[in-house]
């Protein structure tokens, strides 16, 4: 049996996401393994959910989210007490049946597994990062993980042209490409100087003909896939065929009972009944 310290970040809007998280993580757990939910309250945050333990307080003047965000993460890092590590953010769902076990066992074989970033121009390809990241603990000990952004001499994310072969090479990217270098970006590097391996859950947005939290009909479609949603909000990721987490994006700004958020969990309800026979 497996500890596993579950840790996502709150701020003031955050209760009624983490309260979600928590329902489909216990409804899929395996039960074989001790799922740990923690949290961090950051800056406005004073609310801890039901069914989790603060583990820190953290607060941050800096200018843009993806800075607070990621410093937030770096102080919370000591903190943390079990094997295994899930980095999370509180706006996902999990939708995969023992997800916990085969977190457990693709990190027996892999050192970093999670989401991969929705948008090419995002940080490092073919490698897992925030809003979903798992790895053992022991990592920690062997590297310093930094998921700060870069930042310009504007106090903004940092954006670069890959300008050279050797540049191309080391990011798999092709000269021309533009980069943000967003929360995490650093870990791609980190991990892969220190010879760590790492599994991604493929992508699926939204518009993608391969989602399958289906919706009711195609006029729910379009009332919430417009041409001004983000292409990483409402996002799925695969493994094996099947979703195993969902995460809406920029939730500071969406409330969890209105419009398309409200769709979303409606949708990840049906898709846990349809696919695992289970009311939540």
């Amino acid at each position: 049996m497996a500890n596993i310290d579950y840790v996502i970040f709150l701020t003031r809007h955050s209760s009624g996401y983490a309260n979600f998280l928590i329902r489909t993580g216990e409804a899929l757990k395996s039960g074989k393994h001790n799922i740990n939910w923690k949290c961090v309250l950051s800056n406005s945050a004073k609310k801890i959910p039901k069914g989790f333990e603060c583990i820190n307080k953290f607060k941050s003047k800096a200018k843009t989210g993806s800075l607070r965000h990621g410093l937030t993460i770096n102080d919370t890092l000591s903190k943390i007490s079990s094997e295994y590590v899930i980095i999370s953010d509180c706006d996902v769902a999990l939708t995969y049946k023992n997800w916990d076990d085969e977190i457990v066992k693709v990190l027996e074989d892999f050192d970093c597994f999670g989401v991969e970033n929705m948008r090419r121009e995002r940080e490092a390809i073919n490698f897992p990062n925030v809003p979903f990241i798992c790895f053992k603990k022991n990592i920690m000990e062997q590297v310093d993980l930094d998921f700060t952004p870069i930042i310009d001499k504007n106090k903004d994310i940092k954006r670069i042209v890959i300008k050279t072969k050797e540049e191309a090479s080391k990011s798999g990217r092709n000269i021309g490409e533009r980069v943000i270098l967003n929360t995490g970006c650093r870990l791609a590097t980190t991990f892969r100087e220190a010879g760590f391996s790492s599994q991604c859950l493929k992508s699926a947005d939204i518009r993608s003909e391969n989602i399958q939290l289906k919706f009711n009909n195609d006029q729910d479609y379009k009332d919430i896939v417009t041409d001004k949603l983000p292409i990483r909000s409402l996002s799925e990721f695969h493994y094996r065929g099947n979703v195993f987490v969902t995460h809406v994006g920029r939730s500071s700004s969406n409330s969890f009972r209105r419009g398309p958020v409200k769709n979303w969990s409606e949708r990840v309800e049906n898709y846990i009944k349809n696919k695992h026979g289970i009311d939540i």
